[in-house]
């Protein structure tokens, strides 16, 4: 995991390579709002649950599972005690990334399932967070909504979503949600969350504070949160989701998990090898086993058969071709970029100008079988945003807007 030093606003993908520039945080960390962790009685109850299902048995599992290539943009929740509406968004962007479905892709609201969830529980005048099964089950109620029509922000925090938001929210409902038995007898915690991952699900979760989270300490490439460096706070609590894991290099035989934070890309590091933006970090599986105490996966509808991209006039040059999605889209709305090569398996550069500086930044990655690549790009300033494409001594330039 790279140091925290460092910058990247790249994000990479089997199918696609997501391209966004993400808001720095505005707030230090340990001013980000926790939620009420369960009181003894409701942990007790949730452990008496899970006591009646069936254990996931420990062996057979693969030594590393990468779900975080199809890991959603990093957000940052702010002030607000949020938690479990932006690990709900994120789990259900994650699958919008993995499936390549809807496009162009949904940049989801947690204000509006931060809104319907503290509706449910009766608290929507109040800050008071959510519980996580209530923020999961708005995706099978309501959907996802855009974050065009419910923006995030201290305006929108005690309002609930107007129609038009519900109305489109839709398209984007899930099946339903799946409580990981991480309690049952003859398992732990963290080999049931290991078994989701391997089946290919991300998890997202709830856990009892620990003050370590605000900063985890380098070890070597990871960047690594273990309760041992901090002091669990019994009455704290905070929501995340889990998308994979690989070995731990300092505990033989256990795993760290990475997880993918909700505090802005100023948080943790960056992700081994793959040249990820900040905004993530690897738990110890000591962690995972003593705090985390509930675990959800989500089911999606049925696959859908893949949507056409949109066309366009493509400026041609020597073969190769780039083009978006749309010319105008509004600002924190991400467009598809569309490359083509003339060759498979060809490298490329992308880089961008325009009013949000200090870009361009350069981005080099390989084009699939089909000589395609895939971007999906993201401004946060209004303005005309010129876009250059290179590879292998052709260039294309061409021009979007976001308003």
């Amino acid at each position: 995991m790279t140091s925290k030093n460092m910058k990247s606003t790249i994000v990479s993908a089997d199918a696609m390579s997501v391209f966004f520039y993400a808001q720095k945080g505005e707030y230090p960390l340990n001013t980000y709002k926790l939620i009420p962790a369960p009181t003894p009685e409701q942990l007790q109850a949730i452990k008496d649950r899970h006591a009646l299902l069936t254990a996931v048995p420990a062996a057979g599992l693969p030594e590393t599972v990468n779900l975080w290539k199809w890991h959603p943009p990093v957000r940052n929740q702010g002030s607000e005690g949020s938690c479990t509406a932006f690990a709900t968004t994120e789990l259900r962007e994650w699958y919008e990334v993995k499936t390549g479905h809807p496009q162009p892709f949904v940049l989801g609201s947690p204000a509006f399932n931060y809104a319907l969830s503290r509706k449910k529980e009766g608290t929507l005048s109040k800050d008071s967070g959510s519980y996580l099964n209530d923020a999961l089950n708005v995706l099978v109620q309501y959907g996802m909504a855009p974050e065009s029509l419910d923006v995030y922000g201290p305006s929108t925090e005690f309002t609930m979503p107007s129609q038009q938001a519900i109305d489109a929210a839709g398209a984007l409902k899930i099946d339903r949600v799946n409580e990981l038995p991480i309690h049952a007898p003859g398992t732990t915690v963290a080999d049931t969350i290991a078994h989701a991952l391997a089946e290919g699900d991300p998890v997202a979760v709830a856990m009892i504070f620990n003050t370590a989270m605000y900063n985890p300490q380098v070890h070597g490439e990871y960047i690594i949160f273990d309760m041992k460096n901090g002091q669990t706070l019994q009455y704290e609590a905070h929501a995340y989701v889990i998308e994979g894991y690989l070995p731990d290099p300092n505990a033989p035989g256990k795993r760290l998990y990475c997880y993918q934070q909700s505090w802005g890309p100023d948080y943790g590091g960056a992700l081994p090898g793959e040249g990820y933006p900040f905004g993530f970090g690897m738990i110890t599986e000591d962690t995972v086993n003593a705090l985390i105490y509930e675990a959800y996966t989500i089911t999606i509808k049925a696959p859908i058969q893949p949507v056409p991209q949109p066309i366009h006039t493509e400026p041609v040059i020597q073969g190769l071709t780039a083009r978006f999605a749309h010319t105008s889209v509004p600002v924190g709305q991400e467009n598809a970029l569309t490359i083509q090569t003339p060759k498979s398996n060809t490298k490329c550069e992308v880089s961008s100008t325009g009013p949000q500086a200090p870009y361009p930044m350069a981005f080099y990655d390989t084009t699939d079988s089909t000589g395609t690549k895939v971007l999906q790009m993201m401004f946060m300033k209004s303005g005309i945003y010129t876009v250059t494409v290179s590879s292998e001594g052709q260039t294309v330039s061409l021009t979007a807007k976001w308003e």
